[in-house]
C-alpha cells in the first residue's frame, strides 16, 4: 500500500518543511522537500462540455498535460530537480452544477464526450514515467453524492451500486496516488464512502478526505484519512459572514484557528484573483506553513514569475 507518510508530510494535497536561509543584505530560500501543486481542468465553458473546454482545445489529455502541468513541474523542481511533488487535479472529468460528481467520469462517457475520457489512463501514466518524484492525486465528489448509486442501494440492488462506484473510481485508481473525496467530513462512519475509503486503501491508494469546520462531524475511525480545507473562502468566528481573508489583514489570526492545524493541507488557488497576486500568494503560504499546514499552490502564470522558494522565505517581501 502506498503511504503518504512516504512523503514525511501530513499537509498536501503536502506536510511542507520551510526552509530558509539568511543572507547578507536579503533573505535567501528554498522550497521544502516537498511541495503541491493545485490544477483544474475548469474552464466555464458551459454544461455541455462539463466546463473542460480546456481539454478539447489541447487536443486532448497530452496536451492539457503539456501545457499546464509540465510547467508547473519545471517551476517546482527548478532549483531542486529531486523535490517531490504532489500534482492535484480537481474534477479531471469535468463539472456541471450542485455537488461534486463521483461519477464523472460515467457522465463524461455517456455524454459521448470522448475528448475528454479517452486517452486519460495513458497520457497520466506517461506524465508519471517521466516524473518518477511526482505523485498524482484527482479529487472528485464523495460516492454517496450519486443519486443513482444511491438509488440503487435504497432498491437494494447492492451488487449494481458497488459495480456503478467502481466503474467510476476505476480510471482513477489507475493513475491516482492519492485520491480526494469532497465534503468528507459529513460522512458517516458506515455506509458507502466509508466502504470506498476502505476499497480505495485496498487498491494502494491514499484518501484525502475534506474537513469543513461547522458542517457534520468527522468520523475518527474512517482509516487514516488525511484532511484539508480549502481556504479560498474563510468564515468569521461566529459564522455568520463569509469573509476572503485577505480582505481583511486584521482578522487573519482570529480566523486561521477554524480551519488551520498541524497536518491538514491547505490550497490556494488563483480563480478568484484573490492570491493570483505573489505577495498575496506569499503571505498566504507564510501563514500556512507557521501554522504546521502545507499547502497546495495554484501555479498561475504571474505567480510562477517568482521562483518557488520566494514563497516560502521568511522576512520582508522582496
Amino acid at each position: 500500500m502506498k503511504r503518504i507518510s512516504d512523503l514525511n508530510f501530513l499537509c498536501v494535497f503536502i506536510a511542507l518543511l520551510a526552509a530558509w536561509v539568511a543572507g547578507s543584505g536579503s533573505v535567501s530560500a528554498q522550497a521544502p522537500d516537498q511541495v503541491g501543486l493545485f490544477a483544474s481542468v475548469f474552464s466555464n465553458s458551459g454544461v455541455a462540455d462539463r466546463n473542460a473546454a480546456e481539454v478539447r482545445r489541447r487536443s486532448g489529455w497530452p496536451g492539457w498535460i503539456e501545457t499546464h502541468i509540465e510547467p508547473a513541474v519545471a517551476w517546482a523542481t527548478a532549483d531542486d530537480p529531486d523535490r517531490s511533488v504532489i500534482v492535484a487535479v480537481w474534477n479531471p472529468f469535468g463539472t456541471t452544477s450542485g455537488p461534486m460528481q463521483p461519477d464523472q467520469f460515467l457522465e463524461a462517457r455517456d455524454a459521448g464526450l470522448d475528448w475528454l475520457t479517452d486517452g486519460y489512463v495513458d497520457a497520466w501514466l506517461s506524465f508519471k514515467a517521466r516524473h518518477p518524484n511526482v505523485r498524482v492525486m484527482m479529487y472528485v465528489g464523495k460516492p454517496s453524492a450519486d443519486p443513482t448509486t444511491m438509488g440503487l442501494i435504497r432498491r437494494g440492488r447492492l451488487d449494481e451500486a458497488i459495480a456503478r462506484r467502481d466503474a467510476s473510481f476505476a480510471p482513477l485508481v489507475a493513475v491516482s496516488d492519492l485520491i480526494g473525496l469532497d465534503a468528507l467530513s459529513a460522512s458517516p462512519s458506515g455506509g458507502l464512502d466509508a466502504w470506498t475509503v476502505r476499497w480505495l486503501h485496498e487498491q494502494g491508494v491514499e484518501v484525502v478526505g475534506e474537513l469543513n469546520p461547522g458542517v457534520g462531524q468527522w468520523q475518527s475511525d474512517l482509516p487514516s484519512t488525511m484532511l484539508y480545507k480549502n481556504l479560498a473562502r474563510m468564515h468569521s468566528p461566529d459564522r455568520r459572514e463569509e469573509r476572503w481573508l485577505l480582505n481583511v489583514p486584521t482578522w487573519d489570526e482570529k480566523a486561521w484557528p477554524l480551519y488551520a492545524a498541524p497536518g491538514r493541507w491547505l490550497i490556494l488557488n488563483t480563480h478568484s484573483g484573490k492570491w493570483n497576486d505573489p505577495d498575496d500568494m506569499k503571505r498566504m503560504v507564510r501563514g500556512s506553513v507557521e501554522h504546521g499546514c502545507g499547502v497546495l499552490i495554484q501555479p498561475s502564470p504571474r505567480v510562477m514569475q517568482k521562483p518557488i522558494g520566494w514563497y516560502f522565505e521568511a522576512g520582508k517581501d522582496e
